[in-house]
Parts: structure tokens; sequence; C-alpha cells
């Protein structure tokens, strides 16, 4: 005989409370991806891709690795 409350992964479907369990994993799962995208941007602080990078002027780059020619006109 078949029942009216099906029983799923241990929540009931009675009264959908399996229904807003899954709404409230899914609002957490939202606000966790939001959270690791706010921090690889860098809104909490310096992102963890820029640690331990040091900032370049140009002027400090090898200048001598440029050659500059005549220009040509190659149209």
């Amino acid at each position: 005989m078949l029942r009216s409350s099906a029983i799923h992964c241990g929540y009931s479907l009675q009264n959908g409370s399996a229904i807003d369990f899954m709404r409230v994993l899914f609002l957490v799962v939202v606000l966790a991806n939001l959270g690791v995208l706010a921090l690889g941007q860098g809104f909490f602080g310096p992102a963890p891709i820029e640690q331990g990078r040091e900032a370049r002027h140009l002027s400090e780059r090898n200048q001598q690795a440029v050659q500059l020619g005549e220009p040509r006109a190659d149209y």
C-alpha cells in the first residue's frame, strides 16, 4: 500500500520540511559562493593571488631587452 507521505533522505515531505531544508541549503551554498568570490576579488583585503607579489614600476623593468629600430610602413 502507498502512503501519502514519502520519506526521502531521512526527511519527511510532510508539512514541506524537506522543501524548507532544500531552500535553506540552497541559500547557504549561494552565500558561500558569494563569499569565496568576494575573497578572490579582494573585497576583504588583498586578493590571495596578490600576496607575496611586489608591485613593479615601469622604470624597474629590464629596459635593455627592448631595442628600437627604424619605423616601417608596411601597408
